[in-house]
């Protein structure tokens, strides 16, 4: 169930880094400062790898987002 959520979060946040608004980075930060409460929240080591990679998705959008005029 785990994998499939922050499958989920990676296509939002996908889709904000392509259609999103300099106002979406508040959500996107608040989402990149919650890794460390999945990372504990999980617990499991398999899932590490899922919680980064969905990170890094975020971090991506945040910097699409900000490069926009």
């Amino acid at each position: 169930l785990l994998p499939a959520l922050l499958q989920l979060l990676k296509i939002v946040s996908r889709g904000l880094g392509r259609v999103g608004e300099r106002k979406d980075l508040s959500l996107l930060r608040e989402i990149r400062t919650g890794e460390k409460g999945f990372l504990e929240a999980i617990g499991q080591t398999g899932h590490k790898e899922h919680v980064k990679r969905a990170m890094k998705c975020v971090e991506m959008s945040m910097q699409s987002i900000a490069a926009k005029k």
